[in-house]
């Protein structure tokens, strides 16, 4: 892990190089204290007295997901899980926090009978965010015959007994992103974006879609105009052909101001309008 110093900008500099004890694949900051979700564990430390960083507590147990989020009351935390669902830590005490509990991403598919009755859950939870009294997260799907990819919506106001409230399949896409905007979720797979109407928790409704194409020439960023362009990668120095780079997943979803969505392929970022 790597803390980089830009108070001067012109001359960014490495303040802490730190080697953690697993992999970690998601993090979060709140009020000086770096929290790390990895592979097995949460790692919790001090950031108050930088260039030094001090370990304050691991907490062993939880699973390690893509998304972490610190909650608005500065004293839990939302860990995504993937086929576990997600986890939430009380780190009232950041010297002893506290597993709380879980909810998972159960489901049920019509198109995949086998996995239902083998209790076989999706690749799990990737993104998701939390709205109230609700945490609002996307299942991905990998495999284009499961149909198991669907936008969850959990009850969590008792942080001791989360509850699946509701589930609408996103298949055939295999989601793999989500951003939450006012009353809308947007749920990106690989070849479209999904429109969900959620401002009746209990029942989600899709009511509307885009088609994602290879390619887009414009570098315009004028309003109500879609833009895309590659991603600093090595495919910016490799000819990939329309029909390959369609289907690269869209891996992260960022609403911005303005009625724009950020969305992040493996190989491009697309912003596109919000209707």
């Amino acid at each position: 892990m790597i803390v980089l110093d830009v108070t001067d900008p012109a001359q960014p500099k490495v303040a802490v190089e730190e080697e953690t004890d697993r992999t970690v694949v998601s993090f979060a900051v709140f009020d000086n204290v770096l929290f790390c979700s990895g592979k097995g564990a949460l790692e919790i430390y001090e950031l108050s007295a930088l260039p030094m960083m001090r370990k304050v507590s691991v907490l062993e147990g939880t699973v390690g997901g893509s998304t972490l989020i610190v909650d608005g009351s500065g004293k839990h935390l939302f860990l995504s899980g993937w086929d576990k669902g997600f986890d939430i830590v009380d780190f009232s005490d950041l010297e002893k926090p506290i597993y709380v509990s879980g909810c998972g991403c159960e489901y049920h598919s019509d198109d995949d009978e086998w996995s239902d009755r083998n209790n076989v859950k999706p690749c799990g939870i990737t993104q998701m965010e939390k709205r109230g009294d609700f945490l609002i997260a996307i299942a991905m799907e990998d495999n284009v015959r499961k149909h198991r990819e669907a936008l969850l919506i959990c009850d969590v106001q008792r942080l001791e007994e989360p509850r699946l409230l509701s589930r609408i399949s996103t298949s055939p896409i295999r989601t793999h992103a989500m951003a939450v905007s006012g009353d809308y979720a947007f749920a990106g797979g690989y070849e479209k974006i999904l429109s969900i109407d959620i401002k009746q928790p209990e029942e989600p409704e899709i009511v509307g879609e885009i088609e994602l194409r290879g390619v887009c020439e414009i570098s315009s960023f004028q309003e109500k105009t879609a833009y895309m362009f590659p991603e600093v990668s090595y495919y910016h120095q490799t000819e990939i052909a329309l029909s390959e780079l369609s289907t690269l997943p869209i891996r992260f979803i960022q609403s911005l101001l303005a009625g724009h969505l950020c969305l992040l392929r493996q190989a491009t970022i697309l912003p596109c309008e919000k209707t």
